[in-house]
């Protein structure tokens, strides 16, 4: 019993020998070890495209309000103030005049911005769905 007070165990400098050398034994065993690993976490099992999962916009457009709706995105693109904004709510009028407003089906699938002159020409404000207009195709 006299030994223990000379231990190693009872020093600070013995449980810091003793940890590291616990911390290197379990260590061995760690999978990031193991031959191979590091090749093996460089390389990814299988590649993603990038917008193989993005579906595709559509857009039912407002003339009397220049107005566009995407269905997909569940918002509003128009132009104010110099700039397209794209919001979850238009705040010209109220939704249910603006849903009882004439409207007409997009076909393009992209940013309203490349086709609104377009638009402007075929659907002006003054026109509504007993006029003869077919759904516009993107050029």
């Amino acid at each position: 019993m006299k030994n223990i007070k000379y231990c190693l165990l009872n020093k600070p400098a013995g449980w810091v020998l003793c940890l590291s050398l616990l911390g290197g034994v379990a260590g061995i065993g760690c999978a990031n070890h193991r031959p191979g690993f590091a090749e093996r976490q460089q390389t990814a099992p299988y590649a993603i495209e990038p917008y193989a999962f993005l579906a595709e916009d559509d857009y039912t457009y407002y003339p009397q309000y220049e107005t566009y709706y995407s269905a997909r995105q569940h918002k509003y693109a128009f132009y104010t103030q110099g700039a397209w904004m794209l919001r979850p709510s238009f705040t010209g009028v109220p939704l249910d005049v603006l849903l009882a407003s004439p409207s007409v089906k997009m076909t393009f699938h992209d940013d309203p911005a490349n086709h609104h002159a377009d638009m402007l020409v075929k659907y002006p404000r003054t026109w509504t769905a007993s006029a003869p207009a077919a759904a516009v195709k993107a050029e």
